[in-house]
């Protein structure tokens, strides 16, 4: 079993690992485009492009992840190709809240495909297209990380937010500073994790696989190659941000 896993950079490697913890036979590829990176201020041409090239690269694996929320909206989920917004949606009722913020990229903010889902429930949602963010968190930019968890921490204590979507792979590192920033002027939110939803979704298509085959989206709209081959590994064991700053700098 060959599960592949993409996204423009480190970001998807939170999803790598919740998907270890489930799948600890299957042989999974963790494939990113650095070069390409960030792909939450794309186009959406620029956007659909990359994102159906690194669906194409991981073709020959029984399921392929798009551990990347920016992609993710260029993409349909299909009996093959899992989303991160297209596990949520399937699964948000088993995240009830009041009110949530919605941490982005600019594409995926844009996209409002997680304020949508949200609204439609009756919460009162709040959106914070986080700019440079994902950089940051790739490169170890720590002062400006910093800087966006005071900022997340502020907007929970002055709107009373209940939960915080992380709306990029990226955020799910990150985590931890938003909680000590938090801490500090005395409040708290939960997190919701799409990754979650994904691990439930890549259960399905295992499950279905022997019984039917699926083709793949067709790739005919991608007029341009990627601009490089993007970095690919297969590992075993969890993969940590350490070994990632390590193992995949340019």
């Amino acid at each position: 079993m060959k599960i592949g896993i993409f996204d423009s950079g480190i970001g998807g490697l939170s999803v790598y690992n919740e998907l270890r913890k489930t799948f600890k036979n299957a042989d999974c590829i963790y494939t990113c485009d650095r070069k390409n990176l960030p792909y939450g201020t794309k186009t959406d041409l620029q956007l659909r492009a990359c994102s159906l090239a690194m669906v194409k690269r991981l073709e020959h694996c029984d399921v392929v992840v798009a551990a990347c929320n920016s992609a993710s909206t260029m993409l349909k989920q299909s009996t093959k190709v899992v989303t991160m917004s297209g596990a949520f949606k399937l699964h948000i009722d088993q995240y009830p809240t009041d009110s949530v913020l919605v941490m982005g990229t600019d594409a995926t903010i844009r996209s409002r495909v997680y304020q949508d889902m949200f609204e439609e429930r009756g919460a009162d949602v709040y959106a914070l297209a986080c700019s440079g963010l994902a950089t940051s968190v790739e490169y170890e930019k720590n002062k400006d990380v910093d800087e966006w968890a005071v900022l997340v921490a502020s907007l929970v204590k002055r709107y009373n937010i209940s939960d915080i979507l992380i709306g990029c792979s990226h955020y799910s590192f990150i985590k931890e500073r938003i909680k000590v920033q938090m801490d500090k002027i005395d409040c708290e939110a939960g997190f919701i994790d799409p990754a979650e939803a994904v691990v439930k979704e890549v259960q399905k298509r295992i499950d279905d696989i022997g019984e039917k085959k699926n083709m793949f989206v067709s790739f005919e709209q991608i007029v341009n190659k990627p601009r490089v081959q993007p970095q690919e590994v297969e590992q075993k064991v969890p993969l940590t941000l350490e070994w990632a700053h390590a193992n995949l700098r340019n």
